[in-house]
């Protein structure tokens, strides 16, 4: 009885160890693969290199997709805001970007960034483009991907980035006596 016992137990542990090897190969198969990724909301970002070099391309195992990895690599990028990655099986994967909206060029050291309306660095320059709202409050030197936490920095890249297109353009703001002051098409 004890031998009858024994196969009984080994046949179900070979069949059981067999289903599971059976279940991994179609879950590595081409069945299941990864047909199609789909990246959107990104115009600035360098989305699609970021999910390419973190691994997530076509052809790879759809249970292998590390949707955290993906999006915190991509919200590595100065330009995003925020990533997420959905898989949806058998094979796709929507990779959805939301990126900070520039809110104007701050003095930064010796040069100037580019920030949105949070406070973050998103990319430098020597000078500011032509037309562009600049800040000049006197603000440390800082680098994309950081962040502005001054309240004057921070307050006035709020204000240029919630003034329409046509005021934005060619806006200034600087450090004045009682505070920040701005220069709007002309006006104080």
């Amino acid at each position: 009885g004890a031998r009858r016992r024994l196969r009984g137990v080994l046949g179900f542990v070979a069949l059981a160890g067999l289903v599971g090897f059976v279940g991994w190969l179609f879950l590595q198969s081409s069945l299941l693969a990864v047909s199609e990724i789909a990246v959107t909301g990104h115009a600035n970002a360098a989305a699609e290199e970021i999910v390419t070099s973190s691994g997530l391309t076509a052809g790879i195992p759809t249970i292998t997709v590390d949707e955290a990895g993906v999006e915190a690599a991509l919200e590595a990028d100065p330009w995003v805001a925020k990533a997420q990655v959905r898989v949806t099986w058998p094979g796709t994967v929507e990779v959805t970007v939301l990126e900070h909206v520039p809110a104007g060029w701050v003095a930064s050291g010796d040069g100037w960034v580019l920030a949105s309306a949070e406070g973050a660095v998103l990319t430098t320059a020597e000078a500011p483009p032509q037309g562009a709202p600049v800040i000049e409050v006197g603000s440390r030197a800082v680098q994309p991907g950081e962040r502005f936490k001054g309240p004057m920095v921070v307050g006035a890249l709020e204000f240029t980035g919630n003034l329409p297109a046509p005021l934005a353009a060619g806006a200034v703001v600087t450090r004045g006596e009682d505070g920040v002051e701005a220069y709007l098409s002309g006006h104080r």
